[in-house]
């Protein structure tokens, strides 16, 4: 066996061997009710409601389009001018 095959396999079984302190990070294995663990919860509610409130923005600008689309092509096979249909209500 090579030098540099033996320094690869004693790396592998070294890392093999620490693998579960590894893993181990303060958020899994420790108190839920820490400051960490409590800190990482609102983090990520946080950031879903970002996700949420961006997302329903999109959704009501494509649905105010579909609107604005089906008034104008409406506006435009009545006849009439498609100012009188878009002004705010």
């Amino acid at each position: 066996m090579t030098k540099q095959k033996y320094v690869v396999l004693t790396m592998m079984a070294t890392v093999a061997g620490y693998a579960t302190q590894a893993s181990a990070c303060a958020v899994c294995f420790a108190d839920p009710g820490s400051s960490i663990a409590q800190g990482a919860t609102w983090g990520v509610a946080v950031l879903l409601g970002v996700v949420s409130t961006v997302l329903t923005g999109i959704v009501g600008m494509i649905l105010f389009w579909v609107r604005r689309a089906r008034q104008l092509e409406a506006a435009a096979h009545s006849g009439r001018p498609p100012a009188a249909d878009l002004r705010p209500s």
